[in-house]
């Protein structure tokens, strides 16, 4: 069951997250509300953290196991649905991390493209009216994606209005990215105290705080375990 508001509030919190808590306030974010400060200290504690590594190589082996399938005749025993079970469950911590990963690509291509749009804009001056750069990217993500469909369609709509999304979803994640690599993506746990939404919902003035005090206390261990966690990963999905 996830921690509530009220919860988190009263809690007597482990000296690890008090010591982490510290350092998040230290980054100047002490205007936060207390959810936010904990929720923040968590990760500050759990990415890269040995139960972060734990789970990470239980989904890779997870990848390797073949949960059994369903059939009609109900002949699938108790122990094999329990078993399919965890095998399911493990594997979707795989399936988040590679959700992680496409949403970072994706906020990158967006930027890319409000970028290079910036620049035809400062060189267009004499047209009354230019769409914001972003707007345009996103335009273009959309033509790549869905060529078929024209922006007057509903169906345009939605898969517009499911985009824009998706790049909120990995703003976060493509911060993580920009400072340490993209093997970190695989370095951050999901749990019931801090689900993978919470992180996605992180407004991003205090999630830049969040990696600056990782990169200041913790920089010099997160680059290198990344790189090695994110190799084993990539083999292991490879194989799937």
């Amino acid at each position: 069951m996830a921690t509530t508001k009220a919860q988190i509030e009263n809690a007597a919190l482990p000296r690890k997250v008090n010591w982490a808590l510290d350092v998040i306030k230290n980054a100047d974010s002490i205007g936060l509300d207390r959810v936010t400060q904990h929720t923040m200290a968590l990760l500050f504690c759990n990415i890269g953290s040995p139960g972060a590594i734990l789970q990470l190589r239980t989904a890779c082996a997870a990848l390797r196991e073949k949960a059994t399938l369903p059939d009609q005749k109900g002949t699938i025993t108790a122990c094999q649905a329990v078993r399919s079970l965890d095998t399911l469950d493990d594997r979707g911590f795989a399936m988040l991390i590679l959700r992680r990963y496409y949403l970072a690509r994706l906020v990158q291509c967006q930027d890319a493209g409000a970028a290079y749009k910036s620049q035809r804009a400062a060189r267009k001056r004499t047209q009354k009216r230019l769409s914001r750069p972003e707007t345009s990217a996103l335009e273009d993500l959309m033509s790549q994606a869905y060529p078929s469909l024209s922006n007057d369609n509903e169906d345009y709509k939605r898969k517009y209005k499911s985009l824009q999304n998706r790049i909120s979803s990995g703003n976060n994640w493509n911060l993580l990215v920009e400072e340490f690599g993209h093997g970190i993506l695989a370095l951050v746990p999901t749990t019931d105290d801090v689900p993978n939404s919470s992180i996605e919902r992180l407004a991003h003035h205090p999630f830049q705080h969040l990696v600056s005090a990782l990169r200041e206390r913790r920089g010099r261990f997160l680059p290198a375990k990344n790189q090695l966690e994110g190799f084993y990963l990539r083999k292991k999905i490879a194989t799937f």
